[in-house]
């Protein structure tokens, strides 16, 4: 009797928690906002619900207008690819959003994600890129 508890226990705070980011499978994926087939790993994104559903995009934008629209969704976490490590992905609001038009991202939005401040320094001088806040891509 006690090991059924411990088990139903384990099992339902197992349920409970943030699941994370999960590999994207480019060529095969598809945005939840255009549904185009994600094919650049550098620009995609990705949230998952409080019950653990993700949500794959191939653009910021594609998220950020996602959100603009669903207000009703039970939003857990948002993540972003690392433009330099595509296949790891940051949360979106500890990661450095630079924006320039030679990112050229599938939707324009031309936004990259980056977990490592060096990097982020250096295309930013490079381009010239504007530093941006999750917050105010997501704002209506």
């Amino acid at each position: 009797m006690m090991a059924t508890a411990v088990a139903a226990s384990l099992i339902l705070l197992a349920s409970c928690t943030d699941p994370g980011p999960k590999r994207i499978k480019l060529n095969v994926d598809s945005c939840a906002f255009c549904k185009m087939t994600i094919t650049n790993a550098k620009y995609a994104t990705q949230f998952t619900t409080h019950k653990g559903r993700h949500y794959v995009f191939d653009d910021i934008i594609c998220m950020a207008d996602f959100v603009k629209e669903n207000s009703s969704i039970d939003y857990g976490h948002f993540y972003v690819a690392d433009f330099c490590k595509p296949e790891e992905f940051t949360d979106v609001n500890r990661a450095i959003l630079l924006q320039d038009d030679d990112f050229r991202s599938p939707m324009r939005g031309n936004t990259a994600g980056f977990a490592v401040q060096d990097s982020a320094s250096h295309y930013k001088t490079l381009l010239g890129a504007n530093e941006v806040k999750w917050d105010n891509l997501i704002r209506k």
